[in-house]
């Protein structure tokens, strides 16, 4: 039962109520589970987080099972989240992260013929020497846009299986770029080892040498 607890939105009354269907006789298909599954007990709402968390892979893809329940069993158009491609494992793996509040893959794993085989964890940039030259990578989280004296700068928070780190980027570095990143953008991005005001770990992207790399398909 402690697996489908952990999904965020399923509550006690209906992991107990799906763990007793499933031990009495395991469902062959999303139909069978719909039918004997208690409605009180797991509701829509229920169903609905247990779908995009993935929880019933065994019965056909997220989106063949979302198509199954919504609109076959409930006659209702399908809820906006799964009108995803059914190709499109990356937006699915991020569904189901985003569903369980955590990650299942990094994205260094999910993209890895794309990262630098060299890309630093966040522990090792933890451990770097203030300037040391560093390669991080992950998903970009967070984007804070400031305009000082020297012009506009971007604060960042990059995030991957291993943590967060934040990222600064110069009115001079902002210039050399051709496409800024965006939020939901996975990103490859190579600065300097700083400290933030509050003496937190940074990645400083504010020279020539610094660069950054945006995935795109």
């Amino acid at each position: 039962m402690w697996p489908i607890r952990a999904i965020k939105g399923v509550g006690i009354k209906a992991a107990r109520a799906i763990a007793e269907t499933c031990s009495e006789k395991r469902p062959k298909s999303m139909e069978e589970f719909y039918i004997r599954i208690p409605k009180r007990s797991a509701n829509k709402r229920v169903i609905h987080k247990l779908i995009a968390a993935g929880a019933f892979r065994g019965f056909g893809t997220q989106l063949e099972v979302a198509v199954e329940y919504f609109e076959r069993l409930r006659k209702e158009i399908l809820p906006e989240e799964f009108d995803i491609h059914i190709s499109n494992e990356d937006a699915w793996q991020d569904l189901r992260d985003d569903t369980l509040g955590y990650m299942e893959r990094s994205y260094k794993d999910r993209f890895s013929d794309w990262f630098g085989k060299k890309v630093s964890t966040v522990s090792a940039m933890i451990a770097a020497g203030e300037n040391d030259f560093l390669l991080m990578g992950g998903k970009v989280t967070m984007i804070y846009e400031h305009k000082g004296w020297s012009g506009k700068m971007l604060f960042l928070t990059i995030t991957d299986l291993d943590g967060s780190f934040p990222v600064f980027m110069s009115p001079d570095f902002l210039k050399r770029l051709d496409k800024r990143p965006e939020v939901g953008n996975i990103v490859e991005v190579f600065g300097r080892k700083g400290y933030t005001k509050r003496n937190e770990d940074e990645l400083l992207m504010n020279s020539k040498d610094c660069e950054l790399e945006i995935y795109s398909e």
